[in-house]
């Protein structure tokens, strides 16, 4: 997970698509900078940077061989938008 809340001004936008995404062991690590590696926490980190995500939602792993599959659906923060001030 890269961020663990919304700030004052964001607005989470949820995408209408799924992601999946799979990390195996012996897979370059993302995430992990030892050899200490946390194959959900890789796969999630895959699946959040293929789709450009912020956060993922309505997550489900399951293992498949030496595998970790995730899906979930991907979700952005963006910036809440001010309107723009009437000319004078």
């Amino acid at each position: 997970m890269t961020q663990n809340s919304l700030q004052p001004g964001e607005t989470l936008v949820i995408s209408n698509k799924e992601v999946e995404a799979e990390f195996c062991t012996g897979d370059d690590a993302l995430v992990s900078r030892d050899s200490l590696v946390g194959l959900m926490d890789e796969a999630s980190m895959k699946a959040q940077k293929e789709s450009n995500a912020d956060f993922l939602m309505n997550v489900q792993y399951w293992a498949d061989g030496d595998c970790i599959i995730v899906t979930g659906t991907p979700a952005t923060v963006t910036a809440n938008q001010t309107p723009a001030a009437a000319p004078k």
